[in-house]
């Protein structure tokens, strides 16, 4: 814990973002150890896990943009290049690595990761832990049990009806992927929804504490002098969803890039639970589910003309027309 601090106050000391430096030393690591890099590329650095030192200098070196630093300091994409390897070996998502958080526990969560804009962030896919519901309990990541509250009595509703058109059994679990991609997108909606009121979304029901949706619209209301209701918000942040979505059509991005890395696609990882292995067809079903339920096309990941006229975005419509997908 006090090397864990000690490499914090480090990175903050001298700018540098914790969870962007971590995610790329550890890579750096894992490469190192496996012998895909060396010394030659370290500038005789050993970068070993545990090793506190190597760390804490690659950190400073990163805040210089110096030597192996400078590398860490790109995009896996571009650090990739000037190594010379081949970025398959990062776990990233869009070019952002993965953190140490397992995206393939929860359903809902894996798809967040995956289609989040920024990369490598399952934020956008939790809300409370509501992949884990089943059984009258659930606790999540605080050990407190999910409020009575819209948020989890509208994921619940989800999760439920789909069971119910499919024929199933109503019990649930995080690794049941029925609806998870819907469920994803509630999720999507509300954690933009906080982000736009400039709140920490660790003080909302994200985390199964702190306030709600119904809280944030009353509060809003009381600011503006206006009344705020939870679908006005949704629908705002559905429309912030679709301009974010159109701008990385426009940067290139497809739907193919909506995805985990390959090493993960399969994969079982060791010590964790059998059913956390996502398999392909899976997660495209939830993909696509996600987009349906958002008012995207399943096939392309874009935006649906008719959802972009509902939200008032027909100006983003015609710009989207010159965009080659």
């Amino acid at each position: 814990m006090e090397s864990w601090y000690t490499l914090v106050s480090t990175c903050q000391r001298q700018g540098v973002d914790v969870m962007s430096a971590a995610r790329m030393i550890a890579w750096a690591m894992e490469l190192f150890e496996k012998g895909i890099i060396d010394e030659t590329h370290t500038q005789g650095i050993q970068l070993l896990w545990g090793n506190t030192e190597a760390i804490s200098e690659i950190i400073g070196l990163i805040a210089e943009n110096k030597g192996f630093g400078a590398v860490l300091a790109c995009n896996v994409f571009d650090a990739a290049a000037r190594i010379g390897k081949d970025v398959e070996e990062a776990l990233n998502i869009k070019g952002v690595p993965l953190g140490g958080t397992n995206v393939m526990n929860f359903r809902a969560r894996t798809i967040g990761a995956i289609i989040n804009p920024r990369g490598g962030d399952e934020y956008r896919g939790r809300m409370g832990s509501f992949d884990n519901m089943g059984s009258g309990k659930n606790t999540g990541m605080t050990g407190m049990a999910v409020p009575d509250s819209w948020e989890s009595t509208t994921a619940l509703d989800i999760i439920k009806k789909a069971k119910l058109a499919s024929g199933q059994a109503s019990a649930m679990d995080q690794h049941d992927p029925t609806a998870r991609g819907a469920v994803a997108a509630l999720a999507n909606r509300y954690s933009i929804v906080s982000d736009s009121l400039g709140q920490c979304k660790w003080n909302t029901l994200f985390l199964n504490v702190g306030v709600s949706i119904e809280f944030q619209a009353k509060a809003l209301s009381a600011g503006l002098g206006k009344q705020i209701d939870i679908d006005d918000l949704l629908e705002i942040a559905s429309r912030i969803s679709a301009q974010e979505r159109l701008f990385s059509i426009r940067g290139g991005f497809t739907r193919d890039h909506d995805t985990l890395p390959k090493r993960l696609i399969n994969y079982q990882m060791p010590g964790s639970w059998p059913q956390d292995k996502v398999m392909a067809e899976e997660l495209e079903m939830m993909k696509e589910e996600f987009y349906e339920s958002m008012g995207w096309d399943k096939e392309t990941g874009v935006p649906r003309d008719e959802t972009l006229k509902a939200l008032d975005l027909l100006d983003l419509e015609n710009e989207l027309k010159k965009t080659a997908v």
